[in-house]
């Protein structure tokens, strides 16, 4: 199985998006301090994976289950 790094997908996403962290971190309901942590966190429980996936519209989890295939 390849390797899955949720903070960075997500990062990759968000990055490609142009959004600002103040944006983001509003979307998800937390403070910017807490969005830096998510980008470099490996693991993600699934409820942070699908308010990403909600606030960035992008199915995370569809990322995952490629990942998984490989």
């Amino acid at each position: 199985m390849a390797d899955f790094h949720a903070g960075h997908i997500i990062k990759r996403v968000f990055d490609e998006q142009g959004r600002t962290v103040a944006w983001f971190a509003k979307k998800m309901h937390c403070n910017r301090t807490n969005i830096y942590k998510m980008f470099e966190k490996r693991h993600l429980n699934s409820e942070i994976i699908q308010r990403a996936s909600l606030a960035l519209e992008h199915d995370f989890f569809l990322d995952l289950s490629q990942v998984m295939n490989e």
